[in-house]
């Protein structure tokens, strides 16, 4: 019997560090423990392992211990984790705690520290800049009139100059970007800039 047919389970992971998730795992859940036979994943402890069962209910599980192993003759490489059982609050608090977003340099994050802070956000002015170089592309990507265009690159213009001033307003910054054309990419970056001066 291969590994395979053991791993009947299958169960998404969060990854504590970054927030990610990845779903659709083949394992084999005991109590305390999870085997699961991939090398091409990265499991940390910290990180939480959850199955959702056939009853609709969802079992969440703290990685304790990875104890990732190599292949050795007809065993596959991947991992034989120590793990340990949360309650709901428990894996509903953590799953909270774990969904962190960085941008630009000098980014922290203080754990159960006296501050009690979660995370620090810091976005440069490169990163603005770069943000306001590709709404001009964007634009250029669409097909507008010349007169449309002109307005356009009016209100951009007038974005770059809000967002690089020492106290942007943001109901000003909010009506440039419900000004400018109607696209996803535009609305996406419009999000990033607002984002930016609400930190």
């Amino acid at each position: 019997m291969g590994f395979s047919a053991i791993e009947t389970d299958i169960v998404s992971l969060l990854k504590s560090s970054t927030g990610e998730q990845i779903d659709n795992i083949r394992a084999c859940v005991a109590t305390n423990k999870i085997s699961i036979s991939r090398s091409d994943i990265v499991i940390k402890p910290g990180d939480v392992i959850s199955l959702k069962m056939s009853n609709g209910e969802t079992e969440s599980y703290k990685v304790i211990d990875p104890r990732y192993h190599e292949k050795f003759g007809g065993i596959p490489a991947g991992y034989d984790i120590t793990v340990k059982k949360l309650g709901i609050p428990e894996a509903e608090n953590l799953r909270q705690q774990i969904n962190y977003n960085f941008y630009g340099h000098n980014t922290r994050i203080n754990n159960n520290s006296f501050d009690q802070s979660t995370n620090s956000i810091y976005i440069s002015d490169n990163q603005i800049d770069d943000k306001i170089s590709e709404l001009k592309y964007e634009i250029e990507k669409l097909s507008l009139s010349k007169i449309d265009r002109e307005e356009a690159s009016e209100l951009i213009q007038a974005l770059a100059e809000q967002m690089n001033s020492p106290k942007p307003k943001i109901s000003v910054v909010k009506s440039i970007i419900a000004s400018l054309p109607d696209a996803a990419n535009i609305a996406s970056i419009g999000s990033f800039l607002l984002d930016a001066i609400k930190q």
